[in-house]
Order: C-alpha cells, then sequence, then structure tokens
C-alpha cells in the first residue's frame, strides 16, 4: 500500500482522486495549496507526490524543492492542463531529480474513465504496489 500526496487547486479533481485511491486501496492525504501540502509531508513519508504545475495557490518551484528536501526518496510527478511558456520555465529552473515525471492533463483526460486504472499502472511502474 502507498501514501500519496495529491495537490491540485481543483475540488472536482481532488474528489475524483480520493475516491480512486480508497478503492485502490491507497492511503492518500489531498492538499488545495502549498501549504497544505506541506503539512501532510511533514507529518509523513509519501511514496508518490503528484502535484498539479497550474495550481493558482502552490508555488510549485519551492514545493518541490521543499518536498525533495523532506522526502528524498518518493516519486514526484507533476501535471499539467497545458504547457504556457510560464510552465515550461518552471520545469527548466527545477533542479534535476527534483521532479520524476510530467503527465498532461490532456492525457489524463484521455483515460479520465479509466483513471482507477491509470493510477494503478503508475502505481506499478514505480514499484508502489
Amino acid at each position: 500500500m502507498a501514501r500519496i500526496l495529491f495537490c491540485d487547486d481543483d475540488e472536482n479533481t481532488r474528489h475524483v482522486f480520493t475516491e480512486m485511491c480508497t478503492e485502490l486501496g491507497q492511503l492518500c492525504d489531498v492538499a488545495e495549496t502549498d501549504d497544505e501540502a506541506m503539512v501532510f509531508a511533514r507529518r509523513m513519508k509519501h511514496d508518490l507526490v503528484i502535484i498539479d504545475l497550474g495550481n493558482v495557490h502552490c508555488d510549485t518551484y519551492d514545493l518541490c524543492r521543499e518536498i525533495r528536501g523532506l522526502l528524498p526518496f518518493s516519486v514526484i510527478i507533476l501535471t499539467s492542463g497545458y504547457m504556457q511558456e510560464y510552465r515550461r520555465e518552471v520545469i527548466e529552473q527545477l533542479p534535476e531529480k527534483t521532479f520524476n515525471g510530467l503527465i498532461a492533463k490532456s492525457e489524463l483526460v484521455k483515460i479520465y474513465p479509466h483513471w482507477r486504472s491509470g493510477l494503478s499502472n503508475l502505481l506499478q511502474k514505480y514499484g508502489l504496489t
């Protein structure tokens, strides 16, 4: 069983993700802001951290750096609805090994009805099941 930290500003996305984790028998801490995410990161070791790159309540650069400092062996995945220039710049500023991957939300939308199996595959890919 993996412990997952999920940070996204969209309430519906947080709700769906929480339900999906519950169905998969995974432990999930859900945050809307970087401050909330850091509270969870300080309290618990998370195996997987998923952060919305476009979260308006979150400084992605600082959050990735702080979480990587606290949880050096966690897998950190960034999601993004669309890659505007400033988001590319944020990614380019992140030190190597700060995050493990980037998943476009357009890809998530394609598998939206299958999020459960998508998360299951992600957990398996990183050996977190």
